[in-house]
């Protein structure tokens, strides 16, 4: 959040969250003071590389289900194929 923010009386839903888990915390960033931690720079790391993940995922997903959709029409074409046989 910026400085010019810092004094609204208007406060968002996450900074709702933000005060119920650590009100110091919440009143600390309210005002402008932002941490210099070696821990918070890993956890910022940790959750960039977790939200990396996450997107791959995603692709891989839109991926397996394209692959199950062509085997699915692949099973039926072939049922198909084999009832028109049985009866030829």
């Amino acid at each position: 959040m910026d400085k010019s923010n810092s004094n609204s009386k208007i406060i968002s839903a996450s900074e709702v969250g933000q005060y119920t888990y650590c009100p110091i915390s919440w009143y600390l960033q309210r005002v402008g003071y932002r941490p210099d931690s070696k821990m918070l720079d890993i956890g910022k790391k940790a959750h960039e590389i977790y939200g990396n993940n996450i997107d791959s995922i995603e692709v891989i997903q839109r991926h397996s289900h394209k692959f199950v959709s062509f085997g699915l029409l692949l099973l039926i074409l072939s049922i198909i194929l084999f009832i028109m046989e049985a009866f030829l």
